[in-house]
């Protein structure tokens, strides 16, 4: 109990420090941490073709266009098109990260009429992280050198969480890129990888149960960070994984520090005639067009009132932690340093503060029912002692 005691008073501590240099964050400016060396003014605007080829189960095949400016140290901005209708608006100023799609994900119905809902999901890694495959990818040839991708894997682990793998609850939380080769240029342009799926997929304790595994067996398993699922060996793999993905790039952009064109292929079965991986699918990026401009990277416009913008922010606990969801009313993006996400900063800080309570009271909450029980238990027999005697008196 007093060590309970201690681990509150400590949150209390760090809640209250934590609110109380808010405002010295006003003043802090991100430090955009990844560049290279061509020199730091150079901005390019770029705009290139993403497709998606599916061989197995069926034949398949979609492709979208987008648009990326960037600068040397990282900062972009992203657009994708389906038949050229924008879907999806990605900003990161290196710090902070943020996806949209600012046509909406629905509409709510109140007595004015429809009002628009989005969904704005906001991370800390320059990778967009839970975004489109098809940008992620994109993301890849336009990032891909040694020094970004090096500090994404290193400050964001696993570095790169590609979401088609997330929908598979394949373990994303162990996923590897081994062997990366980069050119030998001043860009370390990124030419190959492979990506590794460790040998373990992501299931629910009611899932297993439903299958008929025994608890005993299940309580022996690893959970996830967050604790919401168990970590699975996968049956007939290797111990340490099989491949999923195999990245190629056949042409590099000369004067640019990204490659013109390069391939994502998935390996998903294994032959049953030679055991070797099967390419089930595979994601292709061809560069159509580079320039060097003057253009600035701004953050997308906000989406006009009346709206409904509800996000999932991954900030405040990481991309392996929690998303702090809330509804957003304010008037521009709450990245860091604004009034509006210290104020996020404060009531996430509360909130972590209330649940933490509210575990400790539910723990030492007081067991009346178990103490009746108890006393009856106990005081029957007294009662039909103290019967007899007085049988016996008279």
């Amino acid at each position: 109990m007093f060590l309970s005691g201690l681990r509150i008073a400590s949150f209390i501590v760090i809640a209250f420090v934590s609110v109380c240099n808010i405002s010295a964050e006003t003043n802090k400016v991100a430090d955009n941490k990844i560049s290279t060396s061509v020199s730091t003014n150079a901005k390019m605007l770029v705009k290139g073709k993403v497709s998606l080829t599916v061989k197995i189960p069926f034949d398949n095949f979609n492709e979208y266009t987008f648009t990326g400016l960037l600068d040397v140290q990282w900062k972009y901005s992203m657009q994708l098109f389906q038949n050229e209708t924008n879907i999806l608006e990605a900003y990161s100023d290196t710090k902070d990260s943020f996806f949209f799609n600012p046509n909406g994900d629905g509409s709510m119905v109140d007595g004015k009429g429809n009002i628009p809902v989005y969904f704005v999901r906001m991370y800390p890694t320059p990778y967009p992280f839970k975004a489109s495959q098809y940008l992620q990818v994109a993301w890849i040839v336009l990032n891909g050198n040694k020094k970004a991708l090096n500090q994404v894997v290193e400050e964001y682990p696993p570095g790169l969480v590609f979401s088609d793998l997330e929908l598979e609850s394949l373990n994303w939380y162990e996923c590897t890129a081994p062997n990366a080769v980069y050119d030998q240029s001043e860009y370390e342009r990124l030419l190959s990888f492979t990506f590794r799926s460790p040998n373990h997929t992501l299931k629910t304790g009611d899932y297993l149960r439903e299958r008929g595994f025994e608890e005993e067996w299940i309580d022996s398993l690893r959970k996830t960070p967050l604790g919401d699922a168990y970590i699975v060996p996968i049956a007939r793999k290797e111990e340490n994984g099989y491949d999923v993905y195999l990245y190629t790039t056949s042409e590099v952009l000369e004067g640019f520090p990204f490659v013109s064109k390069a391939k994502m292929e998935r390996h998903l079965l294994l032959d049953p005639i030679n055991g070797e991986p099967q390419v089930t699918s595979w994601y292709s990026v061809s560069i159509e067009s580079a320039e060097k401009t003057q253009q600035s990277i701004e953050p997308p416009k906000l989406p006009v009132s009346p709206r409904m913008l509800l996000f999932h922010d991954y900030r405040f606990e990481g991309i392996q932690g929690r998303y702090f969801d809330y509804q957003y009313e304010g008037n521009e993006w709450p990245l860091s340093g604004t009034e509006e996400y210290l104020n996020l900063k404060a009531e996430h800080v509360r909130k972590l503060l209330a649940e933490e309570m509210n575990a400790r009271f539910n723990e030492r909450k007081f067991p009346w029912g178990t103490l009746l029980i108890i006393s009856i238990v106990l005081v029957l027999p007294f009662l039909f002692l103290l019967k007899n005697k007085n049988g016996n008196l008279t």
